[in-house]
C-alpha cells in the first residue's frame, strides 16, 4: 500500500470544507460514497484515488441547469 497517497480525516474535510465531524457523519451514515481506510481502532485513512472518484460522481454539468 503506498502511503503516500493516503489522507487523514482532517485533511480530507479541510480540503472539501467542511467539518471533520461532518465527515464523520458520512462515514457512519453513508460509509460507500467516500471510501475510507480504518487502521486499527480509531485511525481513518482516505485513499487520493477515492477522494478524486467522489468528487466527480458529485461533478454536475452545466447542461443540467439550462432552464
Amino acid at each position: 500500500m503506498n502511503t503516500q497517497n493516503l489522507l487523514t480525516a482532517n485533511e480530507v474535510a479541510e480540503f472539501l470544507q467542511i467539518s471533520p465531524r461532518t465527515l464523520a457523519s458520512w462515514r457512519a451514515n453513508n460509509p460507500n460514497d467516500l471510501p475510507f481506510i480504518r487502521l486499527g481502532n480509531r485511525t481513518i485513512r482516505y485513499r487520493l484515488e477515492d477522494l478524486d472518484d467522489f468528487l466527480k460522481s458529485d461533478e454536475i454539468e452545466d447542461d443540467e441547469y439550462e432552464d
